[in-house]
């Protein structure tokens, strides 16, 4: 089992276009778990997250505030989320 608080994890500051950053919660740097990766990024407003691909892991995008728009396989995908 693994417990994390709110600022555990490795932080990164990503370089423009992003201008945010990332927090690796779980990796397989940090637990046993070799195909498992879950963090937390956040982007200032009209920043957004370069081009990537995951060639052996799959990607959970949440919105927990904003608006965001993922391209998945070609197709945009368009989310807006109201302050909790």
């Amino acid at each position: 089992m693994i417990a994390l608080g709110p600022e555990d994890g490795d932080s990164f500051w990503q370089p423009l276009p992003s201008n945010g950053y990332v927090i690796n919660k779980i990796s397989p740097y940090n637990s046993t778990y070799d195909a498992f990766s879950t963090g937390l990024q956040v982007l200032e407003p009209g920043a957004h997250i370069r081009r990537h691909a995951h060639e052996r892991s799959h990607e959970l995008l949440f919105c927990y505030q904003g608006r965001g728009q993922a391209d998945v396989r070609g197709q945009a995908v368009s989310t807006w989320c109201p302050r909790p």
